[in-house]
């Protein structure tokens, strides 16, 4: 019934050149980003304690870390159902590509990071890209990479109420609506029209069927 918001950023510090013998004579770019890392994560938790979410998904959070939580434990893995509606629920962080220096014995003067966030509904990604730019001024520039706000249909629009009921009809189970934490193409769909994404819950497979209105 919902997805998460795309929020990309680049992170990216700057330092001075120098022999890599003679560290003290340079700035060294990437432990400038490492720090800035650091800082990213602690701006995203706090961020993530402010956070509201609109009271009529709340099932369907609870829904959605019920699934996940089902493939993580046939996987082999001990994870919870809060450690679920956490990731669901919060703005996630996940430094996904680091890119810096040029040579072994030389003090880079560059580095970068690729920063995937995924935002919950209730949340935009211009406020999470504020927030970061605001506690890492002077310590990492950040650039946008991508974004996409998260965007639901309304449990309590006709469209959720008819499908509900069609499928406890024809198939005799009763639905879960789940907010999805990866970005799919329901986004661009959903501009103007009520869109509900059909999954297939037994597996990590994404949308297979879709329905609008």
């Amino acid at each position: 019934m919902g997805e998460k918001g795309l929020c990309q950023v680049k992170l990216v510090t700057r330092g001075r050149p120098a022999h890599g013998s003679l560290p003290i004579l340079g700035d060294n770019a990437i432990m400038r980003l490492v720090r800035a890392i650091g800082k990213a994560e602690e701006l995203i938790n706090e961020f993530n304690r402010g956070i509201k979410l609109p009271s009529e998904l709340m099932d369907a959070i609870r829904n959605s870390a019920e699934v996940y939580l089902e493939a993580a434990r046939a996987s082999g893995l001990n994870l919870t159902l809060s450690d679920f509606e956490r990731v669901v629920g919060t703005v996630s962080f996940n430094p996904g590509v680091v890119r810096g220096g040029s040579k072994i014995n030389m003090v880079p003067d560059y580095a970068e990071l690729e920063l995937d966030m995924r935002v919950p509904p209730g949340v935009s990604p211009s406020q999470v890209i504020n927030y970061l730019r605001s506690g890492l001024s002077g310590a990492a520039d950040v650039e946008v990479l991508d974004t996409s706000e998260p965007n639901y249909t309304s449990p309590n629009e006709s469209i959720a109420r008819l499908v509900h009921e069609g499928i406890e009809r024809v198939l005799g189970t009763t639905p879960k609506p789940i907010i999805v934490t990866g970005a799919t193409d329901g986004r661009y769909f959903r501009l103007g029209v009520y869109r509900l994404l059909f999954m297939d819950l037994g597996s990590w497979r994404w949308p297979m069927h879709t329905m609008s209105t």
